[in-house]
């Protein structure tokens, strides 16, 4: 018994002078991850200081960010020249799952109002993802409720002047209407919730707007369809065409109208 309790003494003893050890070695490697850490941060900060960012700058497909730059220096009232620019790049994202986009829609809602105005016997609709959760939309009158910021004030200053209202009041699960339908003709138009044919994301329910026959005899069919193809999202697309069942859509249904038939897979 004697020796038993000399042995779990020795164990104990080894254990504490073990564990005395392995703390001091464990502050010595803190002590130099906490030096290290400041000596990069340091480092990186050095190598920023003549670093310069600019945030909210519209991007466009195939640009030229040098001569973007310049575009930018100037309109603050400076010269940059392209000898002057080591690197210039876009920063990717922080956070991936923002889908807010980050051009300005000022000049947008601007374009709007000159759409609607001129000439102002003319039927207008426009439709767009401007992504204005923000705003609150009377449902009586189609108008914005409030504006808090830039770009909901240009929108709302769009309606105090022109005669239009705002169609879409399907809100998303985040209880935001970002998608809008804007129209100087409501009373001709019907929106309704739709199906789509490729599934959407949570933040825009699908809709449907349609004209009356009354007022689509009298529409001009002198229209230019222009597709963007650059922002669709191909691998959803091809998911959704993979699940679909061609041959029990297709079957005992004409061309035309296998052609228009909404398919889901």
């Amino acid at each position: 018994m004697s020796a038993m309790h000399d042995d779990m003494k020795k164990m104990v003893e080894t254990l504490v002078r073990d564990n005395a050890s392995l703390t001091k070695k464990y502050t010595a490697i803190n002590d130099t991850v906490t030096e290290l850490s400041e000596r990069l941060n340091n480092l990186e900060q050095h190598l920023r200081e003549s670093n310069l960012e600019i945030q909210a700058v519209p991007e466009s497909h195939n640009e030229n960010l040098p001569i973007l730059l310049q575009q930018c220096s100037r309109v603050v009232g400076h010269n940059i020249q392209q000898d002057d620019v080591i690197k210039c790049t876009r920063v990717a994202k922080l956070n991936k799952e923002n889908y807010i986009p980050v051009t300005t829609v000022c000049d947008f809602f601007n374009k709007c109002g000159n759409i609607i105005t001129n000439p102002s016997d003319h039927m207008t609709c426009i439709l767009g993802d401007v992504n204005l959760g923000n705003i609150k939309w009377s449902i009586e009158t189609g108008c914005p409720l409030n504006h808090n910021c830039e770009k909901s004030t240009s929108l709302f200053n769009l309606f105090q002047s022109t005669a239009i209202s705002q169609l879409n009041h399907l809100v998303n699960l985040n209880g935001r209407i970002l998608d809008l339908a804007i129209t100087n003709c409501p009373d001709l138009f019907t929106l309704t919730p739709s199906i789509p044919i490729s599934r959407l994301d949570v933040h825009h329910p699908p809709f449907e707007l349609v004209l009356s026959s009354e007022a689509a005899s009298s529409v001009l069919h002198n229209y230019v369809e222009k597709l963007c193809f650059r922002k669709t999202d191909y691998d959803s697309c091809k998911r959704d065409i993979s699940l679909i069942d061609w041959t029990q859509h297709a079957l005992g249904m004409s061309c035309d109208n296998f052609t228009h038939h909404p398919i889901t897979p």
